[in-house]
């Protein structure tokens, strides 16, 4: 579980995934606008970006939060997971989905 002790690498993490997904909102639609052809390279460049947003989701069931009603920090694992699985999870899993597969 990460806790308040690892918070420097959580916040450090969690920019470069901003950082990622500045780039797919601008990579993605120029490649669709300009881009003649897929190449082998955009596929995996694709692929790896997938990897890294599915392994910020499963940071995400080990990653304590923060509760205001009890001004608390969430460090139950299963607490942790329904809040996680009830809020942001399914949005993620979507967004991972390779479609290009599925539909080709």
């Amino acid at each position: 579980m990460l806790d308040q002790r690892l918070k420097l690498k959580k916040i450090k993490w969690d920019i470069f995934i901003a950082f990622l997904l500045i780039g797919v909102c601008i990579i993605i639609p120029f490649r669709l606008a300009f881009a003649d052809d897929e190449s082998l390279s955009w596929d995996i460049a694709y692929y790896i970006m997938d990897l890294f947003f599915f392994l910020d989701m499963i940071l995400a069931f080990f990653t304590t939060t923060s509760d205001a009603k009890k001004a608390t920090e969430v460090t139950d694992l299963k607490e942790i997971s329904k809040n996680y699985l009830c809020s942001w999870f399914f949005i993620d899993l979507v967004s991972i989905v390779p479609f290009d597969l599925a539909l080709a």
